[in-house]
């Protein structure tokens, strides 16, 4: 008999929500084209001199991290147990906090402003 090579766990996802956070201004959304999304992927990967990340941090209100990420793309989704917290964007010397209630099974949209996103590099 071998060793399993997956562990399954029985979780209950109804007990969840979705944090969708997008580093794209919402007015960008519906006018970016495919090859400029492929741009601001290419950047994200081949970084330009002088460019600066953008930075996630995801913590509750007892100030525990659930979800850190450095260099963004244009979107990250996280699974977080139904709560509170508290999501800071940083890019450089700006710095955003946003605070925000999750229910269990609904996903919550966050769209960083202009001044935070992935395809407005050149901000510092």
């Amino acid at each position: 008999m071998g060793v399993p090579q997956r562990i399954d766990c029985l979780v209950n996802m109804d007990a969840y929500a979705k944090l969708s956070i997008h580093s794209e201004s919402a007015d960008l959304t519906v006018a970016v084209s495919s090859l400029e999304r492929l741009r601001a992927l290419y950047v994200r990967s081949h970084p330009p001199h002088g460019r600066t990340p953008l930075n996630l941090r995801v913590e509750d209100l007892r100030g525990i991290e659930w979800f850190s990420m450095k260099d963004v793309g244009l979107q990250v989704d996280v699974l977080l147990p139904a709560g509170t917290y508290s999501v800071t964007a940083m890019r450089g010397h700006l710095r955003r906090s946003y605070t925000m209630t999750l229910q269990p099974g609904v996903t919550f949209e966050l769209r960083l402003p202009k001044a935070m996103t992935l395809l407005n590099s050149t901000q510092n």
